[in-house]
């Protein structure tokens, strides 16, 4: 038998060694660190449907907002971001996280379903201390000028502004 006929042995996959090593692109593992919170967050309320009464009755990903919660008479569609430094001040929530909420608000109200929806935005961190924050974030119906037109910027329509901050239910 010469050396070109031998035959490598066949690995097992007895132990973790053999997976080891395999050279490894860790793109997936850096997407998925910046991530693990919102998947806590998904699978938190994922458990919930579970609940035969008072539970919603499934959970959808990613389709309209990051997480869906279904419930019989209402839909909750939640925004979940990360921020690993710094504070959330009101702005900061303007261009990360309200603006996608007001789009997912826009294509309901053209598809006449947007009374069924609440908006909510969950954020990873702590939310700035600052007067204008702190007040938005225990009630989003005190919005100031700015945030308002911010979020007119964002594509809100300006007559359904209140309308949007009424259904915008957890800032947190």
């Amino acid at each position: 038998m010469t050396d070109a006929t031998k035959q490598e042995p066949t690995p097992s996959l007895g132990n973790l060694a053999t997976i080891a090593k395999v050279t490894n692109d860790p793109t997936g593992l850096d997407t998925f660190a910046r991530y693990v919170w919102q998947a806590k967050q998904v699978v938190r309320q994922w458990l919930t449907c579970l609940r035969e009464q008072d539970g919603p009755a499934f959970a959808v990903c990613e389709q309209i907002e990051d997480l869906a919660l279904v419930h019989s008479d209402k839909v909750r569609l939640i925004q979940l971001k990360t921020r690993d430094k710094g504070s959330w001040s009101v702005v900061a929530m303007c261009e990360s996280g309200l603006d996608a909420l007001v789009r997912s608000y826009v294509n309901a109200r053209k598809a006449k379903c947007h009374e069924l929806y609440s908006y909510e935005l969950w954020l990873e961190g702590t939310t700035a201390p600052k007067a204008d924050t702190a007040s938005f974030v225990r009630e989003p119906t005190t919005a100031s000028n700015d945030v308002r037109a911010r979020l007119v910027a964002h594509g809100l329509i300006r007559a359904w502004v209140d309308d949007f901050l009424q259904r915008l239910k957890d800032v947190s």
